[in-house]
């Protein structure tokens, strides 16, 4: 193989390789949805006859608040207080926070997979320490 052959050889591999890693990352760049699970997440706007949300959380990264519109579909497993949201959609409130994981796309919406709420007890759901007789010591006044 003469000299020039052997650097036109190594010319060619050489571009095969940036032009591998061009597409490589372009094919990066181009959005797509991706499966991610938003933490304290709060419900800002709740539309239940359209079955869309609207919540406010803090980016994890960048600690800068964020606001993602979405959609439950018929069937999204809603957990409130670790309990089977016994009407779906329809025991959702502004307000309530927790975390939603769900398919992200492109346009920044999120189509939920499953919704988990904490909600803070109401006077018919006691909580563990209301629950339990209040016990006085001795020198405490009623």
């Amino acid at each position: 193989m003469t000299q020039a052959a052997k650097r036109g050889l190594v010319v060619g591999i050489v571009v095969v390789v940036v032009v591998g890693i061009v597409a490589w990352r372009a094919v990066r760049l181009v959005p797509r949805a991706r499966v991610h699970t938003i933490d304290g997440a709060t419900i800002t706007a709740l539309d239940p006859e359209r079955r869309t949300a609207e919540i406010e959380f803090i980016h994890p990264r960048s600690g800068l608040p964020g606001q993602v519109k979405g959609m439950i579909p018929e069937g999204c497993p809603i957990y409130i207080n670790d309990q089977a949201a016994a009407n779906g959609i329809a025991d959702l409130r502004v307000g309530d926070t927790g975390s939603v994981r769900g398919v992200m796309h492109p346009d920044q919406s999120i189509e939920a997979q499953w919704v988990r709420l904490t909600r803070p007890a109401t006077p018919s759901q006691p909580t563990s320490a209301s629950s339990q007789p209040a016990t006085t010591q001795a020198g405490d006044h009623p």
